[in-house]
């Protein structure tokens, strides 16, 4: 029939393959793309978190960019400044220097919105008054009126801001404060995943637009500044900032349209509130509060509780981060464990849950650093092999019901054992200690290859048959600590010092992907038998599972007290056990 086909029809059927071809693609796209809403009240943190996102995920500021925001650095500081002298009326504190009265009037007469520079006599009128004790006493007792947290950042270092060449720093733009109005949406690609962030004003008068913002979000990002404690609201002078935080938060969580999103918040601002609780109490303003008086850690937890307890629904959780969202390497940090829970959150697209099922603690004596799960050929029997640093391997019998009955303890073993593995028909297990390891060797599944992980960073191939490197590769920049082949032998993927998960395909020696989220050394990684996911542990704590095709953390697991030093999946992939420096082996089902 297609040969019938006149050239007309041919060009119809042509386009009518490309038009599917491009909703197919479309419609991928689509799933492809996550929804982060932005929320929280003025002065949170959201639009420097967005700020953040850009340097970290996108393509950053450059000198064009930076330029466009000299003009808000200078409005910044003449409104900073302005703030405090009309404080020194209301608060009646005179000035050291009465010369500063005129600067003072000098300062006040200039509509900071309109400034485009700043130049003399400007500049020094404001060097004296922020140099004035009476403007540092003022400064002092800013929790009584209102001024931006940026004033002593922009205020201190007026010589380098008021030079002629003067460029915005990346600090600088980061505390530029700017109300948002209105819906500002910035959209990043992230390891193939698109990340739609959406932030929203947060003063009460902007919150009117939020509705708009509504649809399809699968991920609310709430954000409360920590150091607000004390402070009053913008639009309000007898309303105090965190409780108007809670309000908003308990609306936003009991939402309708909401209830299949994750919530994640963000207690923002650590560094401020680690400065002002020093002294400002806070059971001065939340009589409830019963911990030690300028203690950080205790104000910031009951702080994190009283916005934890308003949540109605005890199937829901929140997950919560302290934050520094003017510190970029501490927001690239949470956003790496943020990522992780938006897409535990959305399992459904990768159709693997992790749950776990047994925990055996105190297994061994002491940290427990390797551990190999193998089926017997001969009886179908499971089995563990641990090794520890107590100098024993165990071999423990996994039954029906996933319990772990200890069969042996090899003892003979000094220093340590760092390495077992069980052979391909589970009836040898083979361990090794550090009186003799310098590297460690995985076996491919037909056992042609041997790949070689060395402190120096590198991997190397050897041929088993002739025992020539076949291939050396590159891209670690520490030293590797484990290394794993796929079953269908395409992908080795290794784990190093450097908290990075390297996948290279074997055919080529190509470095595929480097993955991030661990938040110290890869210290073991696992493939499963499905070819399609991996694990790997760390000195973080947690276990994390991984897409082969889309090179995404799907799960993070963090059941472990300490280090993890060891995982491995089952045979048939439905179970992964990992040990551990807390001494316990936790075994999780994989469905």
């Amino acid at each position: 029939m297609a040969c019938c086909l006149s050239e007309e029809a041919k060009e119809q059927k042509r386009i009518n393959q490309e038009i599917e071809r491009q909703l197919r693609k479309d419609k991928r796209d689509a799933r492809r793309e996550l929804k982060l809403l932005l929320l929280g009240t003025g002065e949170s943190g959201k639009s420097t978190f967005i700020k953040q996102m850009r340097i970290i995920h996108g393509s950053g500021y450059s000198d064009e960019d930076k330029k466009g925001f000299i003009k808000l650095v200078f409005q910044n500081i003449f409104m900073a400044m302005q703030s405090m002298i009309k404080a020194m009326d209301m608060l009646k504190i005179p000035y050291k220097d009465s010369k500063n009265i005129e600067n003072a009037d000098l300062v006040r007469s200039v509509d900071y919105e309109t400034v485009t520079t700043f130049d003399s006599p400007y500049v020094e009128a404001i060097k004296c008054l922020w140099a004035d004790t009476g403007i540092q006493e003022c400064f002092d007792r800013r929790r009584e009126y209102q001024l931006t947290d940026s004033a002593k950042y922009y205020l201190s270092d007026i010589d380098r801001i008021a030079a002629p060449d003067y460029l915005p720093t990346q600090q600088d733009i980061l505390r530029v404060r700017v109300p948002t109005t209105g819906i500002i949406e910035y959209p990043f690609d992230l390891d193939s995943i698109i990340f739609r962030m959406v932030d929203v004003g947060g003063q009460r008068s902007e919150r009117r637009k939020w509705i708009h913002c509504f649809e399809n979000v699968t991920s609310i990002i709430f954000l409360v500044a920590l150091s607000e404690y004390d402070q009053i609201l913008f639009e309000s002078d007898n309303e105090n900032r965190m409780e108007e935080s809670k309000a908003l938060f308990k609306t936003i969580i009991t939402y309708p349209w909401f209830q299949n999103s994750s919530v994640i918040l963000f207690l923002n601002k650590k560094d401020l509130l680690e400065e002002k609780i020093m002294y400002s109490h806070l059971v001065d303003y939340f009589p409830e509060y019963d911990g030690p008086k300028k203690d950080p850690l205790h104000a910031r937890e009951f702080i994190l509780k009283m916005f934890v307890d308003l949540n109605p629904d005890s199937e829901k959780i929140i997950y919560s981060h302290f934050t520094c969202a003017t510190d970029t390497e501490n927001i690239r940090f949470v956003f790496a464990a943020v990522k992780d829970t938006i897409l535990q959150s959305n399992l459904k697209e990768y159709n693997l849950v992790f749950k776990l099922i047994y925990t055996h603690e105190n297994a061994h004596d002491d940290s427990i650093w390797s551990i190999s799960w193998g089926k017997s050929e001969t009886d179908n029997v499971e089995h563990i092999v641990t090794g520890s640093l107590d100098d024993t391997v165990k071999a423990w019998k996994i039954d029906q019901d996933d319990n772990m009955d200890l069969q042996y303890i090899f003892e003979g073993h000094s220093l340590g054992v760092v390495s077992v593995d069980i052979n391909h028909n589970g009836t040898i297990a083979a361990s090794n200690s550090l009186d003799s390891i310098i590297r460690l060797y995985n076996l491919d599944s037909d056992s042609k290859q041997i790949a070689g992980g060395a402190i120096d960073g590198m991997i190397k191939l050897y041929d088993v048959e002739t025992g020539k490197i076949m291939t050396t590769l590159e891209g670690h920049a520490m030293p590797i600590r484990s290394l794993a082949f796929s079953p269908d032998g395409k992908y080795l993927i290794s784990g190093s010092d450097d908290c990075h998960v390297k996948v290279y395909e074997v055919k080529t020696g190509e470095l595929l992907a480097t993955l991030s989220g661990h938040g110290s050394a890869i210290l073991n990684v696992a493939f499963s038998p499905d070819n399609k996911h991996f694990a790997s542990s760390s000195s973080d704590k947690t276990v994390k599972i991984w897409d082969i095709d889309t090179k995404q953390c799907l799960h993070t697991l963090e059941q472990h007290k300490d280090q993890v030093w060891g995982i491995k999946f089952n045979p048939n992939g439905t179970r992964l056990a990992s040990v551990s420096e807390d001494k316990s082996i936790c075994i999780y089902s994989c469905a």
